[in-house]
C-alpha cells in the first residue's frame, strides 16, 4: 500500500478538520462460541483498530447496534441472509461537539466454529468510522479486505498444495485462538499480515480540503488502479459522494418535493426502510438538495425538528410511544408519504 501527497491550492477554513482519514476500523460478530438456535444473536466488537481510543473522539458505544440494527437469531441469519455481502452508511452525531461522523459498514455471513455444532452461520460486520464522507473509497477498502479473505483458501492451495479452511482463519483473526490442532504457521502469518494491512490503512492521513489529495494503492497497479481521496474547499459546494437522485427515484418527484418542503418548513420527518443504505443516502441527499440553504438540525435534540431514518422493524417493536401525530412518515420501500397532522403543502 503506497501513499502519495501532492499540494494543490491552499485555502483556509475555520471549520473543524480531522487529520485522520480513518478514525477506527472495527470487526463485529458473535462472541466466542455463542450458543446457536433461536436465541437472539448478540454481537460484539471482536477487533478494534487502533485498540486505544482517540482522545478527541472516543468510540461510540452504540456502534455495534448501528452495524447490525435488527434483532436476529442464527436461524434468521441462515434464512434471510444470502452469501452475498451488503454495504451501507450510517451517521454518528455528537451533541456536545456538534459534529457528525460516518460509519461505512460491510455485512456478510461466514461459518464460525461453535460448541454445540461443528460450525454455525454468523453475521460479520467490517466497519470504518470516519469524519470524512468519502463513501465510495471506504466501500472499496472494505471490499478489498473481503476479497482478500475470500482468496485465503486459494493461497493455501498455492503455498501448501491444499485448500486452507476459512474457519481456522476466523478463529485466529477474530478470537486469537491458536488451540486448534490443524492450524498451521502459514495461517497464523496470514492473519498477522491482515492486521498489518489494516494498521497501514489506518495510518493514512486525510486530504486537506482544497489543498491536497491522497493516492492510495490497495493492490499493485497491474491489478487495480489506486484510489484517489480528495475533498473540495469548504467554501465551495460540499462533497456528494453518492447518487444524488436516490430520493426522487425511490419516492417519485412529487413525494420527494413534499419531503423537501417539510424539511424547509422545519417539520419532524421520519424515514423508514428495510434497506439501511437507502435510509442514509436519502437523508444525506435531501439535506444536500437544500443548497444554498443548510439544514440547521443535524443533532437530535427534542423538541427541535428532525430528519432521521430508522429500520422498518423499529416502529412495530419500539415505536408505540412515538408521537406520530407530529411526524411526517416517509416509507422508502413503498414510496408512500403519510401526513398524520395538518400539513401545509402547495402540491
Amino acid at each position: 500500500m503506497d501513499l502519495y501527497r501532492r499540494p494543490m491550492s491552499v485555502v483556509g477554513s475555520s471549520e473543524y478538520y480531522c487529520p485522520r482519514l480513518l478514525d477506527y476500523f472495527l470487526i463485529i460478530g458473535p462472541r466466542k462460541h455463542e450458543e446457536s438456535g433461536n436465541q437472539l444473536y448478540e454481537s460484539a466488537i471482536l477487533k478494534q483498530y487502533p485498540p486505544i481510543e482517540h482522545e478527541d473522539f472516543p468510540l461510540p458505544i452504540e456502534t455495534v447496534h448501528f452495524c447490525q440494527p435488527d434483532p436476529l437469531t442464527r436461524h434468521d441469519i441462515q434464512t434471510y441472509f444470502s452469501s452475498d455481502s451488503s454495504s451501507f452508511v450510517f451517521t454518528l452525531t455528537d451533541k456536545d461537539k456538534n459534529r457528525t461522523r460516518y460509519g461505512v459498514c460491510l455485512n456478510f455471513t461466514c461459518k464460525i466454529k461453535g460448541d454445540e455444532i461443528d460450525s454455525a452461520i454468523s453475521l460479520i460486520s467490517l466497519c470504518i468510522i470516519t469524519h470524512h464522507p468519502i463513501f465510495s473509497g471506504f466501500r472499496r477498502c472494505l471490499n478489498a479486505i473481503k476479497d482478500m479473505i475470500d482468496c485465503i483458501p486459494g493461497f493455501g492451495k498455492l503455498i501448501t498444495g491444499q485448500n486452507w479452511n476459512l474457519e481456522n482463519f476466523w478463529e485466529i483473526f477474530f478470537y486469537n485462538d491458536l488451540t486448534e490442532n490443524n492450524i498451521t504457521n502459514c495461517e497464523v502469518l496470514i492473519a498477522i499480515e491482515f492486521e498489518k494491512w489494516i494498521l497501514r490503512l489506518l495510518s493514512t492521513p486525510a486530504p486537506v480540503p482544497g489543498n491536497t489529495f491522497i493516492r492510495l494503492k490497495l493492490f499493485p497497479e497491474e491489478i487495480e488502479p489506486p484510489l484517489i481521496f480528495a475533498m473540495p474547499d469548504k467554501n465551495r459546494l460540499s462533497l456528494v459522494d453518492f447518487s444524488f437522485y436516490i430520493p426522487m427515484e425511490l419516492l417519485g418527484i412529487q413525494n420527494c418535493l413534499k419531503v423537501i418542503l417539510a424539511v424547509l418548513l422545519e417539520q419532524k420527518v421520519l424515514l423508514k426502510s428495510k434497506d439501511y443504505n437507502a435510509l442514509t443516502m436519502c437523508i444525506l441527499a435531501l439535506t444536500k438538495m437544500l443548497y444554498p440553504l443548510q439544514y440547521m438540525f443535524p443533532i437530535l435534540l427534542s423538541p427541535t425538528p428532525f430528519l432521521i431514518g430508522i429500520p422498518s422493524s423499529f416502529l412495530p417493536e419500539k415505536g408505540k410511544h412515538v408521537p406520530m401525530s407530529e411526524i411526517l412518515l416517509v416509507d422508502i420501500d413503498t414510496g408512500e408519504v403519510c401526513f398524520f397532522s395538518l400539513f401545509i403543502t402547495c402540491f
